[in-house]
């Protein structure tokens, strides 16, 4: 299915992909009210250091009709999975300086206590909520939706970031079967969750949503040597949310998009 560039709220750089074959929901990827041209720096794993952030969401989202969502303005509400710390503090940094609302979780209770606690601080009680999440267990899933309505009661915005490498990198026949397992769950069975959370929640809602899933090395068909199971599962989020558009599509739901988003040191 082709691709379109996203415009994001992330304020983030991004290039045109091929042609679309369809055009999408005219405002399937604007957010009203912000520049969406703006280079984004964050910390990122080995390979995908703090660079540039581009999105791309796939055409389609919608059926026959305009879409059927109130129109977006900020500020927004976003959730971002796995943002204690990385990729995903930083982009929780980047919405709170732009006066949006944010919900952080990770699995480690303390790093959620000690990253909001240091946030509200920063940015007001208001503004920032945390909660305890592993991606990996779908009540855990579940329980963060509730979290998130109970404060916000709505989200705009959810960003996948949530992923392990579980701290390996060596061949996989030298991976242990824990270390296996460590990965494909957390970013492969967690994506899957999230996903399908996010987008029960956000089709219920009268402003719709956008999801983002975070890929990285692997994700554009290159080798991964020493971490060969983390760049599977990074190829596996594209395949994932190109099929979540068509089976938005195939429903005619048009008010959640789902995009991909991918940190890169620049382009050529």
């Amino acid at each position: 299915m082709a691709t379109v560039t996203a415009s994001l709220p992330l304020r983030a750089a991004a290039r045109a992909g091929p042609a679309p074959s369809r055009a999408p929901p005219s405002d399937a990827a604007f957010f009203p009210g912000r520049p969406w041209q703006r280079g984004l720096a964050a910390r990122g794993r080995p390979r995908e250091p703090a660079g540039w952030f581009r999105a791309e969401a796939l055409s389609g989202g919608g059926g026959g009709g305009p879409p059927r969502r109130e129109p977006m303005a900020p500020p927004y509400n976003v959730l971002i999975t796995g943002s204690t710390k990385g990729i995903g503090y930083a982009l929780a940094r980047k919405f709170l300086k732009a006066g949006d609302n944010v919900v952080i979780c990770s699995r480690s209770a303390e790093r959620v206590e000690s990253v909001r606690n240091d946030l509200k601080k920063e940015f007001g009680e208001q503004h920032v909520w945390g909660t305890v999440c592993d991606v990996r267990e779908g009540k855990d899933v579940k329980a963060l939706v509730d979290f998130a309505r109970d404060k916000l009661e709505y989200i705009d915005i959810w960003i996948n970031n949530a992923g392990s490498n579980a701290y390996s990198y060596k061949p996989l026949v030298e991976t242990s079967d824990e270390a296996l397992i460590e990965v494909i769950t957390t970013n492969t069975l967690g994506l899957m969750l999230c996903c399908r959370e996010a987008i029960n929640m956000m089709w219920n809602q009268p402003r719709g949503g956008h999801i983002f899933n975070i890929d990285g090395a692997g994700s554009d068909g290159r080798p991964t040597p020493r971490f060969a199971a983390y760049g599977a599962t990074k190829r596996s989020v594209v395949h994932l949310t190109k099929s979540l558009q068509a089976e938005l599509q195939m429903n005619e739901v048009n008010n959640v998009v789902v995009h991909n988003l991918s940190a890169w040191h620049g382009y050529d």
